[in-house]
């Protein structure tokens, strides 16, 4: 199975900015913020420009677990609750 998380990215940094599997990654668990290892989304590289935002799609492997957190550039992280 997989989950398809879908979010809309806005570059405010002066520089360009690179999404790819190495800068967004998920990991799953059976209690809310599941900590462990680390899976890397399924995503083709996206630039945006300075300024610039995108809607992405990005997939990732799933085995039923109810809880992830989502990782975008280490900077950003999200609790998520699949239902």
């Amino acid at each position: 199975d997989t989950l398809t998380v879908r979010l809309r990215l806005f570059n405010g940094r002066y520089e360009p900015l690179t999404l790819d599997a190495s800068t967004m990654w998920l990991n799953y668990g059976y209690a809310e913020r599941p900590i462990g290892p680390h899976i890397a989304a399924q995503l083709q590289p996206v630039v945006l420009a300075p300024g610039q935002a995108a809607d992405v799609s990005v997939v990732f492997a799933w085995h039923g677990e109810p809880f992830a957190m989502l990782s975008v550039l280490d900077e950003y992280l999200y609790a998520v609750t699949v239902r």
